[in-house]
């Protein structure tokens, strides 16, 4: 969940004329001079940029027959193919299962927990919460409302509430304060679903709705659900390289194998598909966010050290996205391109108030709230091209699709737009030189080094009835140049 709310502070005005001044530094060799005022003046002034965290833990402790026996036969997976994680063990003589998954169309996480003797599931519920918030139980559920406040990088945050509901086939549950107590069921199956109010007032009704309508279905028809939505799109792309024999054993191993020098042509395969799957997981057609910063990086503890969990648009963003034309999934480009569409709006007043140019841009580090403003450290997040780098996304997307329909309504006004930093006129251009463009981590991918993104890409598009035709003719949106 994101802290944080938009800044309308976020730039510094520098302006045509003063951004002229400090190239003729740099010009006439004055290197200096011009990193010291560079450094003063080209940096954003963040004041509630906030981060992303995480929502907390739901813990369950699981109590059993015979809690002195050792678990054996333990053996945890996930179905690359159908998107469920499975885990079993042996318990004393009673064999335990657990079945995960996060379903699409309901909007749902979906869990039940098994035994192969009746009445032999038992366990203790509670949600830790990392930011302010109220836990209680209503009903058979566990909600729990807040806000996702991170004062540490400024103020404001999402609200949100969710909800935890418990269905157990035979056995007892009890309900004390902020815990739900399940005792001697057959099985139990949980749902849960949380919601906030970025760009979506309704959050606490549609979560509610949403928890109520996954409960009065069994687990057997939400798996089926889940599969048929999940399993088209993975199954569009099978990889073999070399020998696979080495599958059945598990991925750790096989990973400390690699890292001794053995070789594994099979486990490659094996992590391109793994990628497929967090892309259709994490990016849906109708997902409001694109993919971000995870796993370590939202863990609530780098946010309280000097990083953010955050949109990185110097290479990370796109890496997350590298991947989905490449492995058949356009649809789940969506909603970067609805996140691209919200920077080009914030990012059309930056590269004016910063810059004195037209068209739109962002730097090294973006948020939900619209901060398009260099970073706070020059030598890090002064990026002016960030924006224009995410763009040849929209390319690269028309290029696998071939969708005519895409490209005159999503990609082209962006990429119009976005090709006003590279007017021929001097006075516009922003990038004319290399006087403002920092950033360590971004390296051309093309042979001579540049991406192409300037006005000749996109001239030929403009005005027409059929864009595509003379786009696909005369541009070079995303192609080494």
């Amino acid at each position: 969940m994101w802290a944080g709310e938009y800044d309308a502070r976020q730039e510094k005005p520098v302006g045509r004329e003063r951004l002229a001044s400090l190239r003729l530094l740099f010009f006439a060799g004055k290197l200096v001079e011009g990193n010291q005022i560079a450094g003063r003046e080209l940096v954003g002034t963040p004041h509630s940029f906030g981060t992303h965290l995480p929502i907390g833990d739901l813990k369950i402790d699981f109590d059993y027959a015979d809690r002195e026996a050792k678990a054996e036969d333990y053996r945890r997976e996930l179905d690359l193919k159908n998107a469920v994680v499975t885990v079993s063990y042996k318990k004393g003589d009673i064999k335990y299962k657990r079945e995960y998954f996060s379903s699409h169309p309901q909007n749902a996480v979906v869990m039940e927990f098994t035994a192969d003797k009746k009445q032999s599931v038992s366990f203790e519920m509670t949600m830790k919460i990392i930011t302010p918030a109220s836990v209680h139980v209503e009903g058979n559920q566990l909600v729990f409302d807040g806000q996702a406040l991170f004062p540490k990088l400024g103020t404001g945050g999402v609200k949100f509430q969710g909800r935890v509901a418990v269905k157990a086939e035979n056995g007892t549950m009890e309900y004390t304060g902020e815990t739900v107590k399940v005792k001697n069921a057959d099985r139990v199956m949980i749902i849960a679903d949380v919601r906030t109010n970025y760009k979506n007032e309704v959050f606490r009704d549609l979560c509610e709705k949403t928890v109520e309508k996954a409960e009065s279905m069994d687990f057997a028809q939400l798996k089926k659900d889940h599969v048929a939505d999940y399993a088209p799109l993975f199954a569009r792309v099978s990889l073999v390289l070399a020998d696979n024999s080495r599958k059945n054993i598990p991925v750790d191993r096989r990973w400390q194998a690699l890292r001794n020098g053995q070789k594994d042509a099979g486990l490659q395969a094996l992590f391109l598909q793994y990628g497929r799957y967090l892309t259709i997981a994490s990016s849906r057609e109708d997902s409001p966010l694109p993919i971000a910063l995870q796993a370590f990086f939202n863990d609530n503890l780098a946010c309280n050290m000097c990083w953010t969990s955050d949109y990185h648009l110097d290479i990370n963003t796109e890496q997350n996205y590298w991947l989905t034309n490449v492995g058949n999934l356009a649809e789940c480009n969506a909603p970067l391109f609805t996140y691209l569409a919200d920077l080009a709006h914030y990012g059309a007043r930056t590269v004016q108030t910063v810059y004195g140019c037209k068209g739109w841009t962002a730097h090294t580090v973006a948020n939900i709230w619209g901060f398009t403003a260099p970073s706070e450290g020059m030598g890090w997040g002064l990026f002016p091209l960030a924006g224009s780098w995410m763009a040849t996304h929209l390319w690269t997307q028309y290029e696998y699709t071939q969708d005519k329909s895409y490209l005159s309504q999503t990609a082209y006004p962006l990429f119009r737009v976005s090709a006003g930093l590279y007017d021929g006129r001097p006075e516009y251009r922003l990038y004319g030189d290399r006087s403002q463009r920092v950033s360590r981590e971004f390296v051309p991918l093309s042979g001579s080094g540049v991406w192409r993104l300037d006005d000749d890409d996109v001239r030929p598009c403009a005005g027409l009835r059929d864009p595509v035709g003379l786009c696909a003719s005369g541009g070079h949106l995303g192609s080494g140049s």
